[in-house]
C-alpha cells in the first residue's frame, strides 16, 4: 500500500480493491469490484507532511463501499467463447 504513493509522488488519493489492485477512480474500482466475491472498496489518501510527522503513517485509509450490490441490477451473462464452449 505504501509503495503506491511511493511510485505515484504526484498521487494523492487511490482506491483499492479486495483483491489489492489499485484504481486511480473511484468508479473503475467499484465496477472492478463487482466481479469479486467481497465488493468492498477502500479510499487511501495520501498525508502532508505534517499530518505524516504527528501521525508516523504515509497514507490514510477510508472504506468507501460496504460491499453491498445493488438488488435491482440484472446480472449480465458473459457470451461463450470458443475456450469456454463444450464441445
Amino acid at each position: 500500500m505504501k509503495n503506491v504513493f511511493k511510485q505515484n509522488p504526484k498521487l494523492d488519493v487511490v482506491y483499492q480493491t479486495s483483491d489489492k489492485k489499485y484504481f486511480y477512480l473511484e468508479n473503475d474500482a467499484a465496477n472492478h469490484a463487482q466481479t469479486l466475491e467481497n465488493k468492498k472498496v477502500i479510499k487511501l489518501e495520501r498525508e502532508s507532511k505534517k499530518e505524516s510527522e504527528e501521525n508516523k503513517t504515509t497514507e490514510r485509509a477510508e472504506p468507501v463501499t460496504d460491499g453491498s450490490t445493488q438488488t435491482d441490477a440484472e446480472p449480465v451473462a458473459a457470451k461463450p467463447t470458443k475456450r469456454t464452449e463444450k464441445k
